[in-house]
């Protein structure tokens, strides 16, 4: 086991067995943590291994949040290579404040993706090679099966981050309209109107708008805690600015088409945060794309109660049958 990068841990809920973590320093000189697990832990669990599979999160997420998961891919015969996007986690962070969630650009999640796969995974871990991302991830994996078209064998999508649920008319009109003034003011490493730098390890579960699970819940806030610098709190104006102009490129039917890795792509019928619609009207433009609605779940599929994320490991076991 290799430990040259922290990582968190509470009572009765860590990291599964055989896990190596370190840092990959990028072309830019930043730090990004991962973890990973090989195929020989694979083939431990599962008596063989299908493959590799890399896991990426959703804005305000960290690795330690996906123990859980990652032991599902495990016990299906993946190997897995999962590590925090720049800006979160113990990834290194943009700005000053670190609970500041600030992103400069997408481009840069795409590339320094192609530089996990090309240093770390491919390298070492063996083919297939498959993707599974949450949110924000989403978002970020739909742009890199559109740049790096020969990257992943097939890509999975929980409430993937295509539109954002902001209202309509003159709501959504006045929203925008406000945070290209506080760009135009020079604000945009200012947080959002009414954001601030508490994370949800300060949050109730009453009323939350991402799971109805207490317990999980509650094991994502103790972890915050035993590891404050895990916290990320509210997006900056600029990460506002570039998130909507992003989405709205690769929601376009031309950019879409362009995309031909099949696709399995998990919506919460009570999302509250992400735009199902949206996502409903870019999946005809898909060559390869697949939707499935998972009753009874918000908007953190993978951390909702057990009758919803069943509906999902058996539309991913049924996806990922063949491959």
């Amino acid at each position: 086991m290799e430990q040259n990068a922290p990582f968190a841990t509470i009572d009765g809920f860590g990291p599964p067995e055989g896990f190596k973590v370190g840092w990959h320093v990028t072309r830019d000189k930043v730090g990004l943590r991962y973890m990973s697990w090989g195929e020989d832990v694979a083939r431990a669990r599962a008596g063989h291994c299908r493959g590799t599979l890399v896991l990426t999160h959703g804005r305000t997420e960290f690795i330690e949040k996906y123990y859980e998961v990652i032991d599902e891919l495990l016990s299906r015969g993946f190997a897995v290579f999962t590590f925090d996007w720049r800006g979160q986690g113990l990834s290194w962070r943009p700005l000053d404040d670190r609970f500041k969630g600030h992103v400069r650009d997408f481009k840069d999640h795409v590339e320094d993706m192609r530089e996990m796969l090309d240093t770390h995974v491919t390298p070492n871990f063996p083919g297939p090679y498959f993707s599974m991302s949450h949110s924000m991830g989403g978002h970020a994996n739909l742009r890199i099966a559109h740049d790096l078209p020969h990257a992943f064998d097939a890509m999975i999508f929980s409430a993937p981050m295509w539109g954002i649920q902001l209202g309509k008319g003159l709501i959504l009109a006045l929203t925008l309209a406000v945070a290209r003034l506080n760009m135009l003011l020079g604000r945009a490493e200012a947080y959002v109107l009414g954001g601030a730098e508490q994370g949800i390890s300060d949050e109730p579960f009453e009323g939350n708008k991402v799971t109805n699970d207490p317990s999980r819940f509650k094991r994502c806030m103790d972890l915050l805690r035993a590891m404050p610098d895990l916290g990320l709190g509210a997006p900056t104006y600029e990460f506002f600015d570039v998130s909507w102009m992003s989405m709205g490129m690769a929601r376009q039917p031309d950019y879409l088409a362009g995309i031909k890795t099949p696709l399995l792509v998990a919506c919460g019928a009570e999302e509250q945060i992400v735009d199902n619609e949206a996502i409903a009207q870019m999946m005809p433009h898909l060559a390869n794309g697949e939707l499935v609605m998972v009753p009874e779940s918000q908007h953190e599929i993978l951390m909702e109660k057990d009758d919803a994320r069943a509906v999902f490991w058996a539309a991913f076991d049924g996806f990922m049958m063949d491959r």
